[in-house]
């Protein structure tokens, strides 16, 4: 039995890792450049990308995974935005994971009402 995970943000599950030992473990940790105007509830990247390594220490390399997505384009988080803070995100969590997944943004009604601004492009 594998229990995956999906997160922008491991560390709440921190003081139960110990319970799920016994389980095989898969997590994908979503590490965008984004800021308080796109994730206002989301903890600074770089506390995330700590966490990250935290937790690839304790799950091991192979499971955990990066993502880097949604890919949103923007006047703020242009296309050289975007290679340069990924290429730095990249060093930074190299040893830790053996997977990264992109995306680029999906507008569609959903999205348009919860995210207006990824606007169209």
């Amino acid at each position: 039995m594998v229990i995956g995970f999906c997160t922008k943000n491991p560390v709440p599950m921190f003081p139960y890792i110990d319970l799920l030992a016994p389980y095989g473990q898969y997590w994908f940790v979503t590490i965008t450049p984004y800021g308080k105007d796109i994730e206002p509830n989301v903890p600074e990247k770089e506390r995330v990308m700590e966490s990250f390594r935290e937790l690839s220490d304790i799950v091991g390399v192979d499971s955990v995974g990066w993502r880097y997505d949604p890919i949103l384009i923007s006047d703020v988080y242009p296309v050289k935005r975007h290679i340069s803070d990924f290429e730095k995100m990249a060093a930074y969590l190299s040893g830790y994971t053996k997977t990264c997944v992109i995306s680029f943004i999906d507008i569609y009604k959903k999205v348009e009402r919860i995210f207006p601004q990824a606007g169209r492009t």
